[in-house]
């Protein structure tokens, strides 16, 4: 599920916040979720549809605009450790003042975007590749007539862009402060190499996609014969998470059991490719909220999938009563890696939460 939160501040802004919804609804993927606000008022009344008398639901309606009753840095926060994409409907002043504080870092920060209100024109302010700004300029630029701004110099020159080829093929970047590099001979048009495996290579290439194993079986002098500014060291994502949790479990406790895992593990946050449980849970406010801040894929299996799941795992006949399967997170998890898969952490339990990893060979996608 993607989230987008979008704002406006002007009438006329507000009138374009609506037509956006109207086009986004009807072209955008069926996992979009919108979440539209406007902080624009006309006297004593809002500028919320009569059908809401003036009230703040408790949460956003796809379609449906309410009043920001919140401050704007309070909004601020929210959608930016919450959304997959802002969306200011405004001046561009307004944007980087509200999101300054929340910027943290160019691989997890969510997609920011400005359009003035009478819909001329669409910026790409924050986070144009991984998070997927310039893409979504192009298309709000393709279904409302504006222009999109794009600045980032790879895409203006046309040019190979290391952060974006990571993003699309799903793959860990080992040491991102090669992406200037790599990016920058690309738009000087110089020829980038890629080495697959053959780790080291014969000759030192500017980008190296390996393998999990073969990165790690590397000894030190070999990893530092990569770690230049020349070299981008690339690996899949091998991990898959399953977790299992009461309903209504707070997104704050369900971080504190990802972070207590992957100490447990040793496994970095990047190396995660897939946040997974039963699909009862696909719509948990939790397990979403989660995913979107570590910007990982959901994945549910119905229990039919994860009874047929090979393996010896930690049963509880109270959980098969309740969901119709013995075991949620290892099973899930082992859902996600596929054959040949392996479980590397057991069942964790930890007060109405469950979580297990599993690890695979390939790359989880």
């Amino acid at each position: 599920m993607k989230k987008i939160h979008l704002i406006s501040f002007t009438a006329a802004g507000l009138e374009l916040e609506r037509r956006l919804i109207s086009a986004l609804q009807q072209y955008g993927p069926e996992d979009w979720v919108l979440f539209p606000v406007t902080r624009y008022r006309h006297g004593n009344d809002t500028a919320c549809p009569d059908s809401m008398n003036g009230e703040i639901p408790d949460g956003a309606v796809p379609g449906e605009i309410r009043f920001a009753g919140e401050g704007l840095a309070e909004w601020a926060g929210e959608a930016m450790g919450s959304g997959d994409i802002l969306l200011f409907i405004g001046a561009a002043g307004i944007a980087v003042r509200t999101i300054a504080p929340y910027v943290r870092d160019k691989l997890k920060d969510p997609a920011v975007l400005v359009m003035d209100e009478r819909g001329n024109y669409v910026i790409s302010l924050l986070s144009g590749h991984v998070g997927g700004a310039n893409a979504f300029a192009a298309l709000i630029a393709d279904v409302c007539g504006a222009l999109p701004v794009i600045t980032t110099a790879t895409d203006i020159n046309g040019a190979f862009s290391a952060d974006l080829f990571a993003k699309e093929n799903h793959l860990q970047i080992v040491n991102r402060s090669a992406i200037a590099a790599v990016s920058t001979k690309a738009i000087e048009e110089k020829p980038v190499r890629l080495c697959i495996e053959g780790f080291p290579p014969q000759e030192k290439p500017d980008v190296a996609l390996v393998t999990h194993q073969t990165y790690q079986s590397a000894t030190d002098q070999e990893k530092r014969a990569f770690f230049t500014p020349g070299t981008l060291v690339l690996c899949p994502k091998r991990y898959a998470l399953g977790m299992g949790c009461k309903k209504g479990m707070p997104a704050e406790r369900l971080e504190e059991v990802f972070r207590e895992i992957l100490e447990i593990t040793g496994i970095e946050e990047a190396q995660i490719g897939a946040l997974c449980s039963i699909d009862i849970k696909s719509e948990e406010p939790g397990l979403l909220e989660l995913s979107a801040k570590h910007r990982l894929p959901f994945l549910t299996f119905s229990a039919e999938v994860l009874r047929n799941i090979p393996g010896d795992y930690s049963g509880s006949g109270f959980v098969q009563g309740q969901v119709g399967v013995d075991n949620v997170c290892e099973r899930s998890a082992m859902a996600a890696v596929g054959t040949g898969g392996t479980l590397i952490l057991k069942k964790q339990v930890r007060s109405g939460i469950t979580a297990a990893v599993a690890e695979r060979s390939g790359n989880l996608s």
